[in-house]
């Protein structure tokens, strides 16, 4: 494999000094024996073996079309999902030595060459990234250079951020030791265990400002896509032990998908849609990596990364920094055990049960959003020697009275929602009309349409607005529309086109009706405004 080695060299250089330099061919003059790229008579592809290294000599001889490059591409992919990714990448730095030799004439075929281009780049990408997602969890596994960003993130918590870190150190040391283990075992760097304390501080229950929440501030819609529920009774995001599998599998993603931590780590603050669009702005895909895009990603991601590694260079060599770490306590183990419950409970009544600190059992089930066990069946964590006390008493314990949080069933709502529409009536204001006097119409107070349409008291009606009037006292309108005292009146969206008079001779009436009945004062009107028309049978 030496040789694949110096050819995945030879192919980065390439890719740089090409992305660079390689347009300075494209213009040349005077060739008037054009190579036309595709129409070549004599094909690069006869130069592979598929069971062997290439034959420098004889590919040295002939050049590729887009069409060869493209099938080289291919290969390398193919060769790539059965396994051989070195085979692969020998195809593609050979490739990439072909592409550099076609020379575009036009425009065109210069877009046609950098689209290639990037093709490859991105094939090359994915199988290194892909190489390297089995790792051994040392140190070395992530780059932890003392740059000047670094060394600047130190200082902070040298300073103004001392307590707020050893706050969250000390809360470290109950969570720390089972996100590692974790870690070991899916074969990631155990340095990722200290994401949280940048994050959260090692909190469960934190809410930043954009909803993040948890030990790994999962906003809800990645927490749902890498298996976290969310309910009226519970939000896994708040589980350590959860939240750390999703927060893995996502760095697991990332990592493939950027094939470096610290650029990795980045998406992970950001989002990856964000990097990869910082990505797409670089000139030189390949070669993109955190530091490359440090100047312009956001601010917090910007610090994010130089504060984890600030972290790191302290926990690593405490005493150099001016810390004293192995003189903090931490709370307690994170060793439970688990007991069956079927109903509502709060916490404060297991905790009075068993005789325990209420927010010892908090600290437990941070995932219980409202501090009661669900209305479903539920494993409650205790500490242990508690999961039998609780067992044998369970039945005894009162069932909390509170609103049901969860969702009513659809009989039900049905039910309500064809109540509702039997006691409701649609109104379009006519001009003129105020919340009074239609509320005296229908039987109504003001305060209730208001509320039912969402407005203020006091609000000024708009003509032509249609308003919701529910529990209307006025039998005869119940269920139908009815429109400012019109009975056969409908409702009409301008269109495109429209004209006053072709909407009255529409609907068999005059245009004037029409005005009136709108409270216009002009024929003008405007596509999308609603008007009253009379109901035609």
């Amino acid at each position: 494999m030496m040789r694949r080695k110096a050819l995945g060299t030879a192919g980065a250089c390439i890719l740089l000094l090409f992305s660079l330099f390689g347009c300075a061919s494209n213009h040349t003059q005077g060739n008037h024996s054009r190579h036309i790229p595709g129409k070549s008579s004599i094909s690069c592809l006869h130069d592979l073996d598929s069971s062997g290294p290439f034959a420098p000599s004889v590919a040295d001889s002939y050049p590729c079309n887009w069409e060869d490059i493209r099938k080289l591409a291919e290969d390398a992919r193919s060769k790539w999902k059965a396994g051989r990714p070195d085979e692969a990448l020998d195809i593609l730095d050979f490739a990439y030595v072909r592409l550099a030799e076609i020379s575009p004439k036009t425009l065109e075929e210069e877009r046609e060459k950098n689209g290639i281009r990037i093709e490859l780049a991105r094939l090359i990408q994915e199988i290194h990234a892909s190489n390297q997602i089995s790792t051994k969890g040392l140190a070395s596994e992530i780059p932890c250079p003392l740059t000047p960003e670094v060394e600047e993130e130190i200082r902070q918590f040298q300073g103004v951020g001392r307590k707020a870190f050893l706050d969250a150190y000390s809360r470290s040391l109950r969570y720390r030791p089972l996100i590692a283990d974790a870690l070991r075992e899916e074969g990631l760097p155990e340095e990722l265990s200290w994401i949280p304390l940048i994050e959260s501080g090692f909190q469960n229950r934190i809410v930043s400002p954009q909803r993040a929440l948890g030990l790994w501030q999962f906003i809800p819609s990645t927490g749902e896509k890498f298996g976290l529920k969310r309910t009226a009774w519970i939000d896994e995001r708040m589980d350590p032990e959860k939240s750390t599998q999703a927060a893995i599998s996502y760095l697991k993603e990332l990592h493939r998908m950027f094939g470096d931590w610290t650029t990795a780590l980045a998406a992970y603050n950001c989002g990856e849609g964000t990097v990869l669009k910082k990505i797409r702005a670089q000139k030189i895909d390949y070669l993109d990596n955190f530091w490359d895009l440090y100047a312009v990603l956001p601010q917090e991601t910007a610090r994010f990364v130089p504060r984890f590694l600030a972290v790191l260079h302290i926990v690593n060599d405490p005493q150099r920094y001016g810390f004293s770490l192995d003189e903090l306590e931490g709370s307690m183990e994170f060793a439970y055990e688990t007991a069956f419950i079927n109903k509502p409970v709060s916490l404060d009544a297991i905790a009075e049960n068993l005789d325990i600190p209420l927010k010892e059992l908090e600290e437990y089930n941070p995932e219980l959003r409202r501090k009661v066990t669900p209305d479903h069946p539920y494993r409650i964590k205790l500490p242990m020697g508690f999961a039998d006390k609780l067992a044998e008493s369970v039945h005894d314990l009162p069932t909390c009275r509170i609103q049901q949080p969860s969702q009513p069933t659809a009989s039900v709502t049905e039910k309500e929602k064809e109540k509702a529409e039997e006691k409701s009536v649609k109104h379009v204001v006519a001009r003129g009309e105020t919340l009074g006097s239609i509320a005296k119409k229908y039987g109504v107070s003001v305060r209730e349409i208001a509320k039912t349409n969402r407005i203020g008291n006091k609000s000024k009606l708009i003509a032509g607005t249609t308003l919701t009037i529910v529990n209307a006292r006025d039998g005869k309108s119940s269920g139908k529309e009815r429109h400012s005292g019109h009975t056969n009146a409908k409702q009409y969206v301008v269109k495109k086109g429209d004209t006053l008079y072709d909407i009255a001779q529409k609907f068999r009436t005059s245009a004037s009706t029409v005005k009136k009945m709108n409270g216009l004062s002009s024929s003008r009107i405007k596509i999308g405004q609603k008007l009253l028309v009379p109901s035609v049978q």
